[in-house]
This record gives structure tokens, C-alpha cells and sequence, in this order.
């Protein structure tokens, strides 16, 4: 699924920078000979030095020049479309449909060096261009810097707007992991004032979601929005909010769900009445629990 990626698309305000070193250039020269340079600072002067820059993409209607070479070996995906026969734009130029072109810019410098400033403003962003360019490293430093910005406070904000786009789903489970009981603010559709279904998020997203790692104690919290989630597709699909279609709306998802991990309430309910589980799991996971939740305490004296 292609990516959009535009100057809207941040969800944080501007914060100081959190990078190794300044975009600032460095004195080292693409062509000295001098066997004490580190390898960074030689890309460094590579990124710097407009002479050895034989590609032109075109970003925003602007143009920025790069190695064609170092741009290849970076990015599978970049390396697809120069390659490609059917160019939109002649001449060595690649048009591209990003539209902000100083995130773009960061990038390039990144598949330079390794490095580039990351601030809240540009870390969506970057995240985005990391994805859609196969360059997991810069998604992985992006997160980790998210992690780094993420507290109790603000965790619902940024879910709020992860939740909108399916790509920032590992930013999404960040906020979970941070507080599980995030998902009770926010929900996986929108309806208008009159209470009709304007918008539906998509299973695959949050499949995504699911597939991720989070604590035992925010499962029934985000169990309890699927299932909400599950019967306002139904309605937005013209279907009746009965069992047999709420069980085929979340079927994908079902493998993914940690049972064991329900309140037995919700087993006993919502579970048992929309026939998502096979009976014999159902009383399976409804005796564990009650095994779990009776066991003796070890330092409890006999």
C-alpha cells in the first residue's frame, strides 16, 4: 500500500533535537587523502560535496541531488524506481510524491550517514519515509526516539493520531504498552454528530496492532473496542449486528486475540454469545483463569 506522506501528517509540536551530530558539514574533504578519517565523516563529506551527486529526485517541485549509487544500495525501493524504464520525468530525474521536502532531505542524509536530526516535528515524518522506502533502521531509531518523547500524559494524544493511519501502528503500541487502558478514550471508528458511521478503521490495521507485544492487563480494554469496532462495521456495511456477522467481521483478527488473557466476565459473555470461541476452548481458558485467580499465595503462611 503506497504511502502519503505530507507537512501535515506530524503529531508532535517542535522540541529541540535528539541526534548524534548537527547537519552541520564537516571540514573533511571528499577527496583528501587522509587515512584518520572515519568512514562517517567520509559520507559526511560525500552528502556535502555536490560532485559526485548524479541523481536528481524531485520532491515538492523542488529538486535535490544524490549518488546514484549509495541511494541503490540504501533503499530497495528507491533502487526500484530508478531503475524503472517508464521515469515520470526524463532525464536522470525521478519524481516522487512526497510532499515535504526538509523531511525528505533529512532522509537522504540518513541513507548518507546514518544520522540525521529527528525532532517531534520531523520524527512522523521520517517514520513514514522509513517505511516506504524499506529502511527499517531509520524506523527503528524514529521509535526509539518516540519512546524517549512518550510519557502517561501525552500517550493518549499520540494514539489518538496513530489511530488514523495504519502505518504508525507501531507508535500506536507504544502508547499502549505505556497505558493499557489507552484504547478507553479513543475507539477504531468515528460517526458524525447524528450518529451515523462516517469512518471505519481497517482490520488490517488493526491486526498490526494485535500482532504486537502488550501486558496481560490491556487486553480486555482493546477486546472491548474490536468488538465495538466489529458491530459498527456491520452497520457501515449494511449488515445486522448479529453473532454470525460479527464472528466473520473479526475472523482475521480472532487468531490474534489473547484469550487467556479476558476477564472471565467477557469470556463469559461476549465471547460465549457471538460463538467466537470453540466451547471446549471457551471453558478451557474460563478454568485457567479460575486456576490463576484461586492459586494459594507462596509467602502465605499454611
Amino acid at each position: 500500500m503506497a504511502i502519503s506522506i505530507n507537512e501535515k501528517e506530524s503529531l508532535m509540536p517542535l522540541t529541540s533535537p535528539i541526534t548524534d551530530d548537527n547537519d552541520a558539514a564537516t571540514s573533511t574533504s571528499i577527496d583528501d587523502d587522509d587515512d584518520g578519517s572515519s568512514l562517517k565523516d567520509i559520507l559526511q563529506a560525500l552528502y556535502d560535496s555536490d560532485k559526485y551527486k548524479d541523481l536528481t529526485f524531485i520532491v515538492a517541485k523542488k529538486e535535490i541531488h544524490a549518488n546514484e549509487l549509495l541511494v541503490k544500495i540504501r533503499s530497495s525501493v528507491l533502487k526500484e524506481k530508478i531503475e524503472d524504464p517508464k521515469r515520470e520525468v526524463p532525464n536522470g530525474k525521478i519524481m516522487l510524491d512526497d510532499q515535504n521536502f526538509e523531511d525528505f532531505k533529512k532522509f537522504l542524509k540518513f541513507l548518507y550517514t546514518n544520522d540525521c536530526e529527528i525532532t517531534q516535528q520531523n520524527l512522523t515524518g521520517l517514520f513514514l519515509l522509513g517505511k516506504k522506502y524499506n529502511v527499517p533502521f531509520l524506523c527503528n531509531k524514529c521509535l526509539n526516539i518516540f519512546n524517549k518523547f512518550l510519557n502517561k500524559n501525552n500517550a493518549s494524544t499520540f494514539a489518538a493520531a496513530a489511530l488514523k493511519n495504519p502505518d504508525l501502528a507501531e507508535m500506536f503500541q507504544k502508547c499502549l504498552e505505556l497505558v493499557p487502558n489507552v484504547m478507553e478514550s479513543m475507539s477504531f471508528f468515528y460517526v458524525d454528530k447524528y450518529g451515523k458511521v462516517e469512518n471505519v478503521v481497517a482490520a488490517s490495521f488493526i491486526q498490526q496492532i494485535l500482532r504486537q507485544s502488550r501486558s496481560e492487563n490491556a487486553e480486555d480494554a482493546l477486546f472491548a473496542k474490536i468488538y465495538e469496532w466489529a458491530k459498527y462495521d456491520c452497520r457501515h456495511r449494511g449488515l445486522k449486528e448479529e453473532s454470525n456477522n460479527i464472528k466473520e467481521t473479526m475472523k482475521d483478527l480472532l487468531p490474534y486475540i489473547r484469550f487467556g488473557n479476558l476477564k472471565p466476565y467477557t469470556l463469559a459473555t461476549i465471547v460465549r454469545s457471538n460463538n467466537l470461541l470453540p466451547l471446549e476452548e471457551l471453558v478451557s481458558y474460563l478454568c485457567n483463569v479460575a486456576v490463576k485467580e484461586n492459586q494459594p499465595d507462596e509467602n502465605s503462611n499454611v
